[in-house]
């Protein structure tokens, strides 16, 4: 059905998920130059903080679902389309994002656990388990 999609509505859940993943990227940043330069000082406020994103990411999600089942009921063509504009520049970046996460957690970690196609927005282990990992090392 052409037109019954809430597109703006849609959009404006993307791009919400979308800062809350670049949030979540800039607090994994400062976690490991933290760890670099001041060890484990200062990475419990982060943590705090990273439970609280995480908290955020889940919901979003949750709210997100019933729109993605609708946008993956919409034949390809007008998914497509609709790719072309506001939702496919989100869609890209927070692909992007979730990248880059994903990248930074098999550089800490090693491996790869969810294999290249699955856990696309699946947030790497939490700063807890970066914080028992250096203090075996310490």
């Amino acid at each position: 059905m052409p037109g019954v999609f809430p597109l703006e509505t849609f959009t404006g859940l993307l791009a919400r998920h979308l800062e809350t993943f670049r949030e979540f990227e800039r607090l994994q940043l400062a976690a490991l130059e933290g760890v670099k330069s001041q060890g484990l000082e200062g990475l419990t406020a982060m943590l705090v903080r990273q439970q609280e994103i995480m908290a955020a990411i889940a919901r979003e999600k949750g709210d997100l679902k019933p729109y993605l089942d609708q946008w993956e009921a919409l034949p390809a063509p007008e998914r497509a389309n609709l790719r072309l504009g506001r939702p496919g520049e989100i869609l890209d970046a927070l692909e992007g994002v979730a990248k880059g996460i994903q990248a930074r957690h098999q550089a800490m970690y090693g491996g790869d656990e969810g294999g290249a196609s699955g856990g696309k927005e699946e947030p790497p282990r939490d700063l807890s388990q970066t914080i028992n990992l250096y203090r075996g090392l310490q």
